[in-house]
C-alpha cells in the first residue's frame, strides 16, 4: 500500500535458476522436474526468511522488509516463467492481491494470475501443470488463477476477485495485457456500485468480528482496525482515482500528509506482528492468540521493568496494538465516508442527495449527518467542541460528515486545563451526560475522535487498557462506556422485557415496575457522571453528584 527502498536490504540471491541456466536448452523444455532439480530453492526461501529476521533484528523498517521478500519472489517466479518456457507462449503473469501491492510477509498467501488473450491451448496448459506442481513441491503453496480475458471478465463480477484484480502487477509475458486486469474492473464495476460492494464486505466482516477493535484475540488482517481496513481505502480509491500508491491520495488532496503518517505508522506496526506471528507459528497466522500476546510483546521489545506488575510488558503491547487498531478503524470509516461524500454523493440525482436544515449559526444536519456550517466553526467557537455532541443528542443524529470531523480531530488536540476549567464548557459536558438519547454513540464518538482523551486526559491513559488473563474481555474505555450504555438502556421502554425488573422470575408487578423506574432514569445521568470522573478525581465524586 505503501512504498519504500529496499536497496538497503541484503538477501540470499536464488540460486538454480540463474538466468544461465534457465535459458541453457539441456535443461529446459522435457526435462522433467526431479528432487535433484529443486535442490537449492526450498534451502533459498528458508534462507531468506532468516535473512528478513536478522534484518529486523538490527533494526530494518518492516515495510521494506515486506517488499524485498516480495521483490525476491518476483526473481523466483520470473526465473520458472523462463524455465518452463512459458516465455515463448502469449501468456502474461501478473501479481495479484497483496502480492500486487508488493507486500509479502513471511508466509504471505502469493497470489499470482496467469492471463491469455485466448484459450489456453494444450501445450501452454502442460507447462502450466509443470509449473504449479513444482510451486508445490518447494513449499509456496500459491493462489494461482489461470484464467483467458473472457474467463476474467465474468469472474471480476465477484468482487473479491475485483479487488485482486485492482492490484494487478505484471510480472513478465505478454505486454500488450499489462492493463487489461485492471480495464475490466474498470468495465464491469461502476465507482458506486463498487463501493457500495465494499462497505457492504466490510460492514460483514466487522460483524464477524463482533464490530469491535477490542477483541480478547483480534485477527490482525480482518478484524476492526485490521489491515483490511486500510486495504479497502485502496481499493474504492484505486477505483476512481487510477492510483497506484496510497500517498498518490496525498497528491490529489483526497488524504492529508497527517493521514498518510499515521496510516504508516499503523500498517507498519501491524506488519510486524504479522511477521512474528509467522516466525512463532511457521504459518500464514493472523490471530493474534492470548497465548502468543506475551512472546511478541518480547520479540517487539516490550520489557518488563523493576517496579512492573508481572503482566505489565505484555498489557502494553496490547494497549498499543488496540490504540493501533482504533486509529486505523476511525481513518478506514472516515476517508471511505469521504469518498462518498466528495465523489460517490455528488453524481445522485437530486431526489437521492441528502437535504441539509439549519440546526443554528454553527451547525447544520445534512441527511442523517451533522455539519458545521463553515471551516471556522471550532477555531471562532471552541465549546462547539462539546456543542455538537449535545445537539447530535437533541436531534438524534448519530453521524458526522467527513470535513466536520477532520476540523473536529484538530480542534481536540488544542482542549487543555484552561478549557476544562472553563465554567461554560463544563456545563455543556454535564448536559451531554444528561442527554440521554444516544448518549453511548455519542461518547463512543467521542472517544474516537480525540475529544473524551482530551478532555478527560485519565481517560485517555485508560484507552486501549487491558488486563492479560481470559476473564477480562475489554479494555477499561470499552468497559466503561459499556456500563453506561447497559445503564441507559434501564430507561428505555424497548428494554424493559430484558430487564431484572420485569423478568418472570421476579414476579415484579406492574406497579411495583412503575415505582422503580422513574428513579431509574434520575439516577443514570448521576451515574454516567461518576463512573467518567472518578477516573480523573475519586475524591470529587460527591460534589459532582450534588451538582449533576
Amino acid at each position: 500500500m505503501f512504498t519504500c527502498d529496499v536497496a538497503s536490504i541484503d538477501l540470499t540471491p536464488l540460486p538454480l535458476l540463474s538466468k544461465d541456466i534457465a535459458t541453457n536448452a539441456s535443461l529446459l523444455a522435457d526435462t522433467p522436474v526431479t528432487e535433484k532439480s529443486l535442490l537449492g530453492i526450498p534451502h533459498w526461501l528458508t534462507q531468506i526468511n532468516q535473512d528478513m529476521n536478522r534484518a529486523l533484528e538490527r533494526g530494518v523498517n518492516i515495510r521494506q522488509l515486506v517488499a524485498a521478500r516480495s521483490g525476491a519472489i518476483d526473481e523466483l517466479l520470473i526465473a520458472l516463467f523462463n524455465w518452463f518456457e512459458l516465455d515463448k507462449t502469449d501468456l502474461a503473469l501478473f501479481a495479484t492481491g497483496g502480492y500486487g501491492r508488493g507486500e509479502l510477509s513471511l508466509y504471505s498467501d502469493i497470489d499470482i494470475l496467469l492471463l491469455s488473450p485466448d484459450e489456453i491451448g494444450a501445450d501452454a496448459s502442460g507447462k502450466i501443470d509443470r509449473l504449479v506442481a513444482l510451486l508445490w513441491d518447494i513449499g509456496l503453496e500459491p493462489a494461482l488463477s489461470v484464467r483467458s480475458v473472457n474467463d476474467a471478465l465474468e469472474a471480476s463480477l465477484d468482487h473479491t476477485i475485483a479487488s485482486a484484480q485492482l492490484e494487478a502487477r505484471l510480472l513478465i509475458g505478454n505486454e500488450a495485457l499489462q492493463d487489461v486486469p485492471v480495464q475490466i474492473v474498470n468495465k464491469q464495476w461502476s465507482p458506486r456500485k463498487f463501493f457500495e460492494v465494499k462497505i457492504a464486505e466490510a460492514k460483514a466482516r466487522y460483524l464477524q468480528h463482533n464490530a469491535t477493535e477490542y477483541n480478547l484475540e483480534p485477527n490482525i488482517k480482518t478484524a476492526p482496525g485490521g489491515l483490511r481496513d486500510i486495504h479497502i481505502i485502496g481499493w474504492v480509491t484505486k477505483r476512481y482515482f487510477r492510483v497506484g500508491k496510497l500517498y498518490d491520495l496525498v497528491q490529489q488532496n483526497f488524504l492529508t500528509e497527517k493521514e498518510f503518517d499515521e496510516l504508516n505508522f499503523a500498517e507498519g506496526y501491524l506488519w510486524q506482528i504479522r511477521h512474528y506471528l509467522h516466525v512463532l507459528t511457521g504459518r500464514n497466522e493472523n490471530k493474534l492468540l492470548f497465548d502468543y500476546q506475551r512472546e511478541i510483546a518480547q520479540l517487539m521489545g516490550y520489557e518488563t521493568q523493576p517496579d512492573d506488575q508481572p503482566n505489565a510488558a505484555v498489557e502494553r503491547f496490547m494497549r498499543d496494538y488496540y490504540r493501533c487498531a482504533m486509529q486505523i478503524s476511525t481513518l478506514s470509516e472516515m476517508l471511505t465516508n469521504h469518498y462518498y461524500e466528495t465523489i460517490i454523493e455528488p453524481q445522485l440525482p437530486d431526489d437521492e442527495r441528502p437535504k441539509k436544515q439549519p440546526i443554528n449559526a454553527r451547525f447544520n444536519q445534512v441527511g442523517d449527518q451533522i455539519a458545521m456550517a463553515h471551516h471556522r466553526v471550532f477555531a471562532q467557537h471552541p465549546d462547539a467542541i462539546l456543542e455538537m455532541f449535545l445537539l447530535m443528542g437533541q436531534y438524534g443524529i448519530k453521524n458526522v460528515r467527513t470535513h466536520t470531523l477532520r476540523a473536529l480531530k484538530i480542534a481536540a488536540r488544542g482542549i487543555d486545563q484552561v478549557y476544562r476549567d472553563n465554567p461554560a464548557h463544563q456545563a455543556l459536558f454535564l448536559a451531554n451526560l444528561k442527554e440521554q438519547n444516544y448518549l453511548f454513540h455519542r461518547l463512543r464518538a467521542m472517544n474516537r475522535y480525540g475529544v473524551l482523551g482530551s478532555y478527560i486526559p485519565a481517560f485517555a491513559q485508560v484507552t486501549g487498557l487491558m488486563q492479560y488473563d481470559l476473564f477480562h474481555r475489554y479494555t477499561v474505555d470499552a468497559h466503561t462506556l459499556f456500563l453506561i450504555r447497559i445503564l441507559h438502556r434501564f430507561t428505555d421502554p424497548r428494554f424493559m422485557k430484558i430487564s431484572h425488573w420485569s423478568a418472570p422470575s421476579f414476579n415484579v408487578s406492574s406497579a411495583r415496575k412503575s415505582w422503580y423506574w422513574p428513579p431509574c432514569s434520575m439516577i443514570l445521568p448521576k451515574v454516567a457522571v461518576a463512573t467518567i470522573v472518578s477516573l480523573v478525581k475519586p475524591s470529587r465524586l460527591n460534589f459532582v453528584w450534588r451538582m449533576v
